[in-house]
């Protein structure tokens, strides 16, 4: 795909589970919703899953299967007459090292996105924004876990919601003076009761900004080549 023309190759990052299987149904495809550039509108953009001759998937997987970080690659003519906005990794998202510095079990979060469906007025769209708390993440860092926890209640339709660390100073905490990019939502941590049966525990399970930067690079690697058995795992 080109080259979008904002100088930043533009990714749509979200979880595999919320593109498995579609692109082997009757109409293969998802939606993108947008407002529109003159912001009286809502704009909906087809995106076809399948594409090519033999017919491959237009997204890549994390190579970890167990790993829930899928990545398309975006173009100009998606993206044309409508708004929209990204974080730059050189600018708005930590890197492995500044990402285990910077980030503790007590920080302030901020989730974005459309719980249940839930997107308002219908002539055009606003984000979901809701707030938690790091709950914990030394086991990813320690390598003990692929993933950490944030304390947020999270609902069908955050699935691939960005985690976004909120600006923080103090003596006795790490600072950090702009919000940055620290993961995607991809679930919720279950308590099974033989009694009371499942319930939500309000945490939410997110995977690390390392795991979708590891997807991108897989992404830029791949190039189209016959993959699809990681793809969908």
């Amino acid at each position: 795909m080109p080259k979008c023309t904002t100088g930043y190759d533009i990714y749509l990052v979200t979880n595999k589970h919320v593109l498995q299987n579609k692109d082997n149904s009757s109409k293969n495809e998802v939606r993108l919703l947008f407002n529109s550039i003159d912001n009286k509108q809502q704009v909906f953009r087809p995106l076809k899953l399948v594409e090519g001759n033999p017919s491959l998937p237009i997204w890549t997987g994390h190579t970890d299967s167990i790993v829930d970080i899928a990545i398309i690659k975006l173009n100009d003519l998606q993206l044309s007459g409508v708004i929209y906005d990204y974080f730059k990794s050189d600018k708005e998202a930590f890197n492995a090292e500044e990402f285990k510095k910077n980030v503790s079990e007590g920080d302030d979060v901020d989730i974005l996105g459309f719980p249940y469906g839930f997107i308002g007025a219908g002539y055009k769209k606003y984000v979901i924004l809701k707030n938690g708390v790091v709950s914990r993440i030394q086991d990813l860092f320690e390598e003990k876990s692929i993933d950490f926890l944030v304390d947020a209640f999270i609902f069908p339709g955050n699935s691939g919601s960005p985690v976004i660390l909120r600006p923080k100073s103090g003596h006795k905490t790490k600072s950090n003076s702009q919000y940055k990019l620290i993961g995607v939502a991809k679930g919720h941590r279950y308590f099974d009761d033989a009694i009371v049966g499942k319930e939500v525990m309000g945490l939410c399970i997110v995977e690390s900004v390392n795991r979708i930067f590891e997807a991108i690079e897989r992404t830029e690697k791949v190039k189209g080549e016959n993959d699809l058995e990681i793809m969908n795992k």
